[in-house]
């Protein structure tokens, strides 16, 4: 009987792969740093953006090269995380998301790994600098004095001009040792150079570094120059000016510029991170790491053909002193003033060398991008002012038709005295709105609100008053309350009062002022235009006083709706008036709308407002007064007697239509009063 041959008799390469899977797994179980699919869990983070070629670019090749060396791929790079709060919402989202390294590689996050550290104890971080005691924070930084040491070496030895030049982030941005550390390398190579440093108050801010890097090459003329920036705008403008870059950005930028770069000093952080993540791998992990020349972590790059052999000779030179237990920019004569020992010849206390620029630097200070003032276009201003202008002949020219036509009867029903107030208010609106059309400035702004709020409230608020006693004469249930001129003129000085108060309260407390609106609503980076603000308070007080203003328009509604049965044209203001109010309310919620549903600027903002004072106040002036000219022009003069006699009967009947009737009877044509225009004016 034979037996039929197993699978594995048959195919004996099977087994072999059996054996070899099997050895795999054994293998994998006994070498615990060896990644499996775990590359994808691994997190590196930094402020800047991956194509700075500078800070940001150096930390996502280490990444890159972390994961060539540990054979796993899929780890993750993220940009722009701008500061700690975002840091630390990121770390929340990875930790979720099951990441078991998260690296932080900027100062920028401040302690951001420090807090999620102790939010996460499973998870392992890594902070840019400092120390923790935490079991799951690691901490890698690099010894920058060092990295300027050098730099300041090189430079010293290769200037021409017995001048270097130095771009600093500035205190307490960055430490003032690494501008020390620069200073005393080029004064040990070159003990007649002179040492210039430029602060940009930023890591990474191109506008600042080409200005301050200007500033060192064009008007001190060093003949070498570097920088602590995280991009590489002091090394094209190096370049620019036909002298050897300096690559402190911790990459070969030899690479991409070749010989015109000097030299680069090369910071590899795939070391670092490879031994992070190994340590992370299956549990919580710690291990500071100090990366500098003796740990192999930095280096030099091959130098440019360009640099002569003696120079090289001596760059090399300090990479071996840095390499001893105390460093060389600690032990010199450059120092002396921080105090040395006696016995060492080196610093008694290195905390020193932080303190401040040494006195040997020419500190020429803080460069900041010139601003450029961009006002309003002239055609803007112009027109406005203008337009406002001409159309403030407008009321004079009313105003001098008014005085001739003062004693005519349509002139003499409605007022002539309170259509004067109505003359002022609007021409005050329109000197107002010529304010708009001016350069901001502490009087131009307060005047921009003053103007047009009294001007509003002459003019609106005299014919409300002017319609509510008309309200009063032709109802028959107020008609006991008498308002003549005098009494009239008081309620537009209570009206006028209040507008003053809330715009006093508005100066006092709001305290209006011109400020320069730096790259914002259509202006660029670097370009000003000085606007008008006030504080918080401010604000709302404004608001008080357009609240103030709508109030007005709300009541002058309503008096207009209760006059509108007098039948006596030329005392009867409702149409012109309610006219007036539904035209200035229009334009105003125009306006309104416009600027509060559509992202205008500055310029198209002024030019709303401007121009809806001037639509509003010149619908005003031809809505009442253009009525009255044309009845004169059409009509003709009527005898004021008779209009007077017209006025006292409908007066009358309105009043005796809700009392008992009276057995006598009236007659049939009203009393006349002997002194006519007393009784018209007193209307």
């Amino acid at each position: 009987m034979h037996t039929r041959p197993s699978a594995i008799q048959r195919h004996p390469l099977l087994l072999l792969l059996l054996l070899l899977a099997l050895l795999h797994l054994v293998a994998s179980a006994a070498l615990p740093n060896t990644f499996s699919n775990g590359g994808e869990k691994i997190a590196v983070m930094t402020n800047g953006d991956i194509t700075d070629f500078g800070y940001s670019f150096t930390v996502n090749s280490g990444r890159v090269n972390m994961e060539r060396t540990l054979n796993v791929s899929g780890s993750y790079f993220a940009m722009n995380v701008p500061d700690q709060a975002a840091a630390v919402e990121l770390m929340r989202q990875l930790v979720g998301e099951g990441y078991v390294l998260i690296i932080s590689a900027t100062s920028a996050h401040v302690n951001a790994a420090l807090i999620s550290a102790k939010a996460y104890p499973n998870v392992s971080f890594v902070q840019a600098g400092g120390t923790s005691t935490l079991p799951n924070l690691s901490s890698l930084s690099w010894n920058g004095p060092d990295m300027y040491y050098i730099a300041g070496t090189f430079c010293g030895a290769m200037t021409k001009t017995d001048s270097v030049g130095f771009v600093h982030p500035g205190p307490p941005l960055a430490s003032i040792a690494t501008l020390n550390a620069f200073y005393v390398g080029a004064k040990t190579a070159n003990p007649r150079v002179q040492v210039f440093v430029v602060y940009t108050d930023s890591y990474l801010n191109p506008d600042r570094t080409a200005g301050a890097a200007d500033i060192l090459l064009n008007n001190v003329g060093v003949g070498m120059i570097a920088g602590q920036q995280d991009d590489f705008t002091v090394q094209n403008k190096a370049m620019a000016a036909g002298l050897l870059a300096v690559g402190i950005n911790g990459y070969s930028l030899r690479d991409i510029f070749g010989e015109a770069v000097g030299v680069s000093i090369v910071r590899n952080w795939g070391g670092p991170f490879s031994i992070l993540a190994r340590g992370a791998l299956n549990s919580t992990f710690r291990k500071d790491i100090s990366a500098s020349f003796s740990s192999g972590f930095t280096y030099l790059d091959t130098p440019s053909y360009q640099v002569p052999s003696d120079v090289w000779a001596i760059v090399q030179n300090g990479t071996q002193l840095l390499n001893k237990t105390v460093k060389p920019y600690y032990c010199s004569e450059w120092v002396t003033e921080l105090g040395l020992n006696p016995a060492t010849g080196c610093l008694s206390n290195t905390s020193k060398f932080t303190l401040g620029p040494l006195a040997g630097i020419n500190d020429l200070g803080h460069y900041a991008v010139p601003l450029t003032e961009k006002p309003f276009p002239k055609t803007t201003s112009l027109a406005i002012t203008v337009i406002s202008a001409f159309l403030l002949i407008l009321p004079l020219s009313i105003a001098a038709g008014l005085f001739y036509l003062r004693r005519d009867q349509v002139m003499l029903a409605a007022s002539p005295f309170f259509l004067g107030l109505v003359l002022i208010g609007c021409s005050t609106v329109y000197i107002g709105t010529i304010a708009w059309g001016t350069k901001a400035s502490v009087d131009i702004c307060s005047a921009r609100i003053w103007l047009p709020s009294i001007g509003a409230t002459l003019a609106m608020g005299v014919m409300m008053i002017k319609n509510v006693r008309l309200w009063i004469i032709f109802d028959a249930q107020l008609r006991k309350v008498k308002i003549r001129d005098t009494k009239l003129l008081a309620w537009t000085s209570v009206l006028l009062a209040a507008d003053i108060l809330l715009l006093g309260l508005w100066t006092g407390l709001g305290e209006p002022r011109a400020d320069r609106m730096v790259g914002e609503q259509g202006l660029g980076k670097y370009e000003y235009r000085m606007i008008c603000r006030t504080d918080l308070i401010g604000d709302r007080i404004l608001y008080a006083i357009i609240g103030y203003h709508i109030a007005q328009l709300l009541v002058g509604c309503y008096v207009t709706f209760k006059i509108r049965v007098i039948t006596i044209e030329e005392f009867n203001e409702a149409r012109p008036f309610g006219l007036c109010i539904y035209i200035v309310s229009l334009c105003f919620i125009i306006a309104g709308i416009l600027i509060g549903t559509t992202t205008s600027t500055m310029e198209q903002t002024v030019i709303i407002i401007s121009f809806t004072l001037l639509i509003g106040t010149t619908a005003v002036l031809f809505m009442l007064f253009v009525p009255k000219f044309l009845a004169i022009a059409t009509e003709g003069t009527r005898p004021i007697e008779r209009l007077v006699a017209s006025f006292r009967a409908r007066a009358k009947n309105n009043s005796s239509s809700t009392e008992p009737a009276s057995t006598t009877t009236a007659p049939s044509t009203p009393v006349v009063s002997s002194k006519p225009k007393v009784l018209v004016e007193s209307v």
